[in-house]
């Protein structure tokens, strides 16, 4: 069992090898704050059909390449990855800030939906802290 947002689930998260059909070139950089240990930066990139996950190291973060970024506490983070909040209404609440290009964003939707499923199969595998469940609004 992997513990959300360590090194061993981020490799699991890539190690799935999600593959998107027609997906554009795409990266985006996934911020949690106020996570155990501090701060956490992972890269999703859509490359030629293949999504990949990889940690951005603390200082790469501060000088991100990537398309956008998505930026939210480490309590609406683990909402998100349990399933009991969904995007739409993490977005709605204000809980999950964006910086970058809309218009890319927009483009990548699929890919984004591919992503989220594909943390649906790893959270049977992944330990996750206890977060009491009225932390964002439900689904």
């Amino acid at each position: 069992m992997a513990e959300f947002l360590s090194e061993a689930w981020i490799e699991e998260l890539d190690g799935i090898g999600l593959r998107i059909e027609s997906a554009p070139t795409f990266t985006f950089d996934q911020v949690v704050t106020g996570a155990p240990g501090g701060d956490v930066t992972y890269r999703v990139t859509i490359d030629d059909g293949r999504l990949r996950v990889r940690r951005v190291p603390a200082a790469d973060g501060r000088a991100s390449r990537a398309d956008a970024t998505l930026t939210t506490s480490f309590r609406a983070a683990v909402e998100l990855a349990t399933g009991r909040c969904d995007a739409s209404a993490a977005f709605a609440a204000g809980l999950v800030r964006f910086r970058g290009d809309a218009v890319s964003l927009q483009a990548a939707t699929a890919a984004l939906t591919t992503f989220a499923e594909g943390l649906k199969a790893v959270r049977d595998r992944t330990t996750f802290p206890p977060i009491p469940v009225a932390a964002v609004p439900p689904r």
